[in-house]
């Protein structure tokens, strides 16, 4: 089962490589932390600001075909993700990092779901 979530964040610092961005459980109160990389927190930043940038390039092609995207699996303490594209009749499920997942389901303005198995894992109900 999916659990819609929504995205709080970035937590940009100057200083840093990486940045820390939230997902906090849209229907509870369940929430936890995302380390990404500095580059890909600027672009969540914008895709939160609904401020398009003038150059995507490997979002800008798939954003349009996008339906849904879900952090999917933790293996050896790293999350996954994919998304799911339509083009046409055919459906495809993309394997991808979550921060990608992220920026596209942010510019596609489409939902951003956990699985529940992920969600316990990572934010445990009280």
């Amino acid at each position: 089962m999916h659990v819609q979530m929504k995205l709080i964040g970035p937590l940009l610092h100057e200083e840093k490589k990486e940045q820390i961005i939230v997902l906090k459980e849209i229907n509870g109160q369940r929430q936890f932390p995302l380390l990404i990389r500095r580059y890909k927190g600027v672009s969540i930043s914008r895709g939160l600001k609904k401020r398009l940038g003038r150059r995507l390039p490997k979002h800008r092609r798939l954003r349009s075909l996008i339906e849904r995207a879900v952090i999917s699996d933790l293996q050896d303490k790293t999350l996954l993700a994919l998304v799911r594209v339509r083009e046409n009749d055919n459906v495809y499920k993309i394997d991808c990092q979550p921060s990608d997942a992220l920026i596209l389901a942010l510019f596609r303005d489409i939902p951003i779901f956990v699985e529940e198995k992920i969600l316990n894992l990572l934010a445990p109900k009280n």
